[in-house]
């Protein structure tokens, strides 16, 4: 009987998104993970040794970065070793061990760039700029090694600049380097080039024109028209060009805002890339009417649109379970079920007006939310929230 409560608690928790329970059962033995340093360079293998009190194969390890998740094999002698294909990328990485889906222990790690550098990897803009004696233009470079990571310490970089048959030249040791461009009164194509003692860097190619963006428009592009708080509408700009045809600066910021018909207001920034910039606005989790308008760098302003965005969810049935509560028959108005991923929100206010919260998604119309019940006996009452539906109920209306 106990192995069927276990099973069913484990259960539900995996359906409301949650990989692993991490202490649902107590762990009384011992372990430990030995390593030979706690920092290693990309590229490097890692070799390490389980400490346990019991058979190191009833354990199962993961190693865990920022970029990517991998099981580790471990043998019987409770060494185990991780290649040099999972320590590629530079940041921070941990070992972590579980025992019958319970963590017991992790071990942090820091994987650091390799001392030598392949490459210069270097971004720079804007690739237009308009006639000034003191326009400015911002390189942004870094030293890479052979993996992609950019070296941390600080490396010389000799900058030549070339432009209407003029030269210069200076040296910074700066990661980020911003260099102030004096006396270019004359529209044209300006070259810049980067290099170290060891590495010959990318160059640079940039159009000095004379005039701003005067107007512009924009237009949407969604795949559903439902608030589902989920699914992303894209907003595309017109092509960006003054009125010699000259296109807007890349890496130029564009602010999109949208208002609601209560006046809630949310915005977004998305970068220029040849001549154009395309944003995202995630819909909205409730039905609601649009206004939206996109601005350039403060200067000018594109046309207004209006979207309507229809009810996602707006009726379910609420039910009280052993295990806490499960949501059936989550259906729109006309009787669609709601759209897969829909978050759901349970809040639980006990009887000294505390509050707990718990989240989950609907899948197929449905959800299962794990809620001890004793929290569920000593509440005041149950508010379920999700898309236009709200309903507070009592524990003894929900059984």
């Amino acid at each position: 009987m106990k192995n069927k409560i276990v099973a069913i608690i484990l259960s539900a928790a995996m359906i409301v998104g949650c990989s692993r329970v991490e202490q649902p059962l107590e762990f009384s033995g011992q372990v430990e993970i030995v390593l030979d340093a706690p920092e290693i360079e990309a590229g490097q293998e890692i070799e390490a040794q389980l400490v346990s009190d019991i058979p190191c194969t009833d354990f199962n390890l993961i190693f865990s970065t920022v970029l990517s998740h991998s099981s580790i094999r471990i043998q019987e002698d409770c060494k185990f070793a991780i290649g040099t294909h999972s320590t590629r990328n530079s940041g921070r990485a941990q070992i972590l061990v579980y025992h019958r889906d319970t963590l017991v222990e992790k071990k942090k790690l820091q994987i650091s760039a390799q001392e030598s550098s392949d490459k210069i990897l270097m971004h720079y803009g804007p690739k237009s700029a308009r006639v000034s004696e003191t326009e400015r233009l911002q390189l942004l470079y870094a030293p890479i090694d052979e993996y992609g990571n950019p070296i941390d310490h600080s490396t010389p970089m000799n900058f030549v600049q070339h432009q209407n048959s003029r030269q210069s030249a200076y040296q910074s040791i700066n990661i980020l380097d911003e260099a102030e461009l004096i006396g270019v009164q004359k529209a044209g194509p300006l070259q810049m080039g980067v290099t170290t003692d060891d590495v010959a860097g990318p160059k640079g190619e940039f159009e000095i024109v004379n005039d701003p963006i005067e107007s512009f428009s924009i237009s949407t592009q969604r795949t559903v028209a439902l608030a589902d708080g989920r699914s992303f509408l894209k907003i595309i700009s017109s092509p960006l060009t003054d009125k010699f045809g000259n296109s807007v600066s890349d890496g130029t910021i564009a602010t999109i805002m949208a208002r609601d018909e209560l006046g809630h207001k949310i915005s977004t920034q998305a970068q220029c890339i040849d001549g154009r910039f395309v944003g995202l606005l995630r819909h909205p989790s409730k039905s609601s009417q649009w206004e939206i308008q996109a601005q350039l760098e403060r200067v000018s302003s594109s046309n207004r649109l209006e979207l309507n965005f229809e009810s996602a969810l707006s009726q379910m049935e609420i039910h009280c379970t052993a295990y806490g509560l499960s949501i059936t028959k989550a259906r729109n108005q006309q009787g669609l079920v709601a759209p897969d991923g829909m978050m759901l929100t349970v809040k639980i206010i006990d009887t000294e007006s505390t509050e707990k919260k718990y989240d989950a998604q609907i899948i197929n119309g449905q959800s299962d939310i794990f809620i001890p019940e004793q929290i569920l006996k000593n509440s005041r009452h149950i508010l379920v929230e999700a898309g236009d539906f709200t309903k507070q109920l009592k524990y003894t209306e929900c059984r």
